[in-house]
């Protein structure tokens, strides 16, 4: 259980889990903004897809953006000691956390609508 734990941690510090929090306003405003622009009545299960929308593509992103540069990070100075490149986190531990995550998002864009998710693959694309 401390171990499971322990990579809790490790893996919501490898994606600045943190700075989600700060993205939640822009959501939020955002979900507000639609609603008043289209005169749709207001869900509260509405807006808790879009945050876990939200989540999920941006811990899809972030785990991307390691992945990608672990290379990189290992010979910089200034990022040698994240958690790739430190070996606290595995290359495939991170490949599966993304893959769980970018079908957790098409998954709950699908739940949302149509549109959505059509368009989840294009969103995922252009957050990686």
């Amino acid at each position: 259980m401390r171990a499971f734990l322990e990579k809790c941690r490790l893996t919501l510090e490898m994606i600045a889990f943190s700075h989600s929090i700060f993205a939640l306003p822009i959501a939020l405003s955002s979900f507000i903004f639609a609603h008043t622009l289209t005169g749709t009545p207001w869900s509260n299960t509405l807006l808790v897809k879009l945050l876990v929308a939200m989540v999920t593509a941006r811990n899809t992103a972030m785990a991307w953006n390691r992945l990608v540069d672990h290379d990189i990070d290992a010979r910089n100075p200034r990022t040698r000691d994240r958690h790739l490149p430190r070996g606290d986190l595995s290359l495939t531990f991170t490949r599966v956390f993304i893959v769980v995550n970018a079908a957790a998002f098409s998954l709950i864009c699908f739940f949302i609508n149509t549109l959505a998710f059509a368009l989840s693959p294009i969103a995922l694309a252009i957050v990686c």
